[in-house]
């Protein structure tokens, strides 16, 4: 026989436990999945499947996939591999994996003559294929591999993955290679997904697929490829990498691009995620799912870019405008505001070109005056209203009450999505939000609401705490700053002043935070630069937080930037002064900074000092409000990291 692609490896007898105690029995194993996916993808797929002599029930099943009879080949074993998996949440996310008995393991001797374009080797654990098929197979055809069949070892009857020691030289043989999130971190020491891609092609393999739970990532050495899984439910879990992988090494076998094939790939895995057991659909099934889940993210074969605009180009409003223009899957369509304002004169003078070389559009909001701006040779694209009807969502930094008029005139009026920021009151809003601690919550929401500067960073370092130990409560006091560089609206120059406890900052994180309690202070100083908050935590359950380990947390957080004072990091001024010398744009730094020296045990309670650069720390969190309004990302962990890789946000840690 001669096939598109040829699976191989062992064929199971599952035992699956739900979460909630019901028990299935199946037939199993990445064969099964694989064979079914690839079939249903449009190739000629055959099945060179390991089974022990009274299980030719199993080797029947498999023209029920989309098989013919004569593509089914059995190599025997003593006995089927045995496969138990017991899921702990309705998901199927959080599972224990078991392998009481598993089937013999397959050397080139025993592979029988079959002719394929590609040989998938398709092992459950290592110990299934030896080594020596890998160049055995490689002499005939193309070579791909699901490297679970190589980490995932056996400890007693429990499975876990261990690092391929011989990986470096085997992976150069494969010219795809699978793995997911978990397994590319066990081979590579990193969690980054796309830094481990590039990690694996440098070590020989020719294009890397990892599914992860909400996306699937392939690189191919020139490029990363992404699609987002959409699965209405998840019932179907099981199968969901052997899935997505043979579908796409199929349609790449059958001519498609490594984008086209992820997308086929991605939409098929989602809809066979929606029903128990192996893929049961036509190709035609799977471009109707596109069509009606996917083809909204692309035009003409290409993916499209969000489409966003800004309200109001101030001191926050051009950080806006500069932070969507850096992102690679955003298009700034324009911002809007009422007068001719010194920032617009500076963008004029730079020929309306502002970050990462994106010409800004100028649109008027109702009551400016067409004729300032004429005389000012600042040039108009049209109006806001025409502003609003371009875009998919705008973020709206116009003075406080603002927003909320504009929501009602024109947000609603042409169904745009809006992301406030802190100035608006939190009714304008679905989600009082922040990226990391309720992105999900977030997710479809027509109006966000980001928090003030102080609580971004707050948050930031609060919610960094409280995912690596669990939090209980903080007392905050803040050292703010009077107001922006620039403003003369306010009249501190020698002297402090109070405001009235608790701190609106201290009742905002319990809002986003609801299981921490929080109180504070906030004290008005006559500086520009950044606000300085301490902060002193509690653990849940009496937990004594140790310096070592709260540093070590902060030190991983890609948004956090710690310092020493003998660096000579000594105060707001120096971190403004070191943004600068980086040649930030504007001296910004969107990461706050946060004193390693600042950080004392008080009994079990940890105490410590952050600075908040208050004209820029609220924008990577607004564009994670983006990524979570229009769903682009599903999970805080995919979204933050698109938004820091745009930002070059934590580039210094790497």
């Amino acid at each position: 026989m001669s096939v598109d692609v040829l699976i191989i490896g062992p064929a199971t007898r599952d035992v699956n436990t739900d979460y909630d105690g019901r028990v299935e029995r199946s037939v199993g194993g990445a064969i099964w999945f694989g064979a079914a996916a690839a079939a249903c993808a449009g190739a000629r797929v055959g099945a060179a499947l390991m089974v022990g002599p009274e299980d030719r029930d199993i080797a029947e099943a498999f023209p029920g996939l989309g098989l013919r009879e004569e593509d089914v080949c059995v190599i025997p074993s003593g006995h089927a591999t045995e496969m138990h998996n017991t899921y702990f949440t309705k998901d199927r996310e959080r599972r224990k994996a078991t392998c009481p008995v598993s089937a013999d393991k397959l050397t080139p001797e025993h592979f029988p003559e079959i002719e394929a374009k590609l040989y998938d080797i398709a092992g459950l654990i290592r110990g299934d294929i030896d080594t020596s098929m890998i160049p055995f197979l490689a002499k005939k055809g193309k070579l791909s591999c699901d490297v679970q069949g190589f980490i995932r070892c056996r400890n007693g009857e429990e499975l876990r993955n261990e690092d391929w020691d011989e990986k470096r030289k085997w992976l150069p043989y494969f010219d795809f290679l699978k793995t997911d999130a978990a397994e590319a971190e066990t081979l590579t020491g990193t969690d980054d997904r796309r830094e481990a891609a590039k990690i694996l092609y440098s070590w020989g393999a020719k294009e890397i697929l990892i599914s992860y739970n909400t996306e699937m990532l392939v690189y191919d050495g020139k490029e990363f490829h992404t699609e987002p899984v959409k699965s209405r439910n998840f019932s179907g879990r099981t199968g969901r990498g052997d899935t997505v992988f043979s579908s796409y090494i199929a349609r790449r076998m059958l001519g498609d691009t490594p984008g086209e094939a992820l997308l086929f790939a991605t939409a098929l895995v989602s809809l066979k995620m929606e029903t128990p057991g192996p893929a049961r659909c036509t190709k035609e099934d799977v471009s109707a799912y596109i069509k009606e889940f996917y083809q909204s993210d692309y035009n003409g074969g290409k993916k499209m870019k969000i489409k966003v605009g800004v309200a109001g180009y101030g001191t926050i409003g051009q950080r806006l405008a500069d932070g969507v223009a850096m992102q690679g899957d955003m298009e700034l369509v324009g911002i809007a505001d009422l007068a001719p304002t010194l920032s617009l004169k500076a963008l004029r003078e730079n020929d309306m070109i502002g970050a990462n070389g994106v010409k800004y559009d100028l649109y008027l909001v109702e009551g400016a005056d067409p004729e300032a701006f004429k005389e000012a040779d600042i040039p108009v694209a049209g109006t806001f209203d025409e502003l609003c009807q371009k875009v998919d969502v705008m973020l709206d930094s116009a003075p406080g009450g603002v927003g909320a008029k504009n929501k009602e005139k024109y947000y609603e009026k042409y169904g745009v999505k809006a992301i406030f920021q802190g100035g608006e009151k939190n009714s304008v809003a679905d989600v009082f939000f922040h990226g990391y601690a309720n992105y999900e919550k977030g997710l479809g929401q027509n109006y966000l609401k980001l928090t003030s500067c102080n609580t971004t960073g707050l948050i930031r370092s609060v919610d960094c705490l409280d995912s690596e130990f669990g939090i209980e409560k903080v007392a905050i006091t803040i050292i703010r700053r009077v107001a922006d560089p620039g403003d003369y609206h306010r009249g501190l120059t020698n002297a402090l002043q109070m405001d009235k406890a608790p701190s609106h900052q201290a009742v905002d994180l319990m809002t986003i935070m609801p299981h921490i309690e929080a109180t504070g202070i906030l004290v008005h100083t006559p500086v520009t630069h950044g606000h300085i908050i301490t902060v002193v935590a509690t653990a849940k359950n009496g937990r004594k937080l140790h310096k070592e380990e709260v540093l070590a947390a902060f030190q991983k957080h890609p948004r956090i930037r710690v310092v020493t004072i003998d660096e000579g990091f000594k105060g707001n001024a120096s971190l403004f002064k070191y943004a600068r010398d980086l040649g930030n744009r504007r001296g910004d730094m969107y990461e706050i900074g946060l004193w390693a020296d600042s950080i004392v045990e008080s009994g079990n309670d940890i105490m410590y000092a952050i600075n908040i650069p208050q004209e820029s720390v609220t924008i990577p969190e607004t564009i994670d409000g983006i990524r979570a309004a229009m769903k682009m990302q599903l999970t805080r962990e995919e979204a933050t990291a698109e938004t820091n890789k745009y930002l070059n946000i934590g580039k210094f840690k790497r």
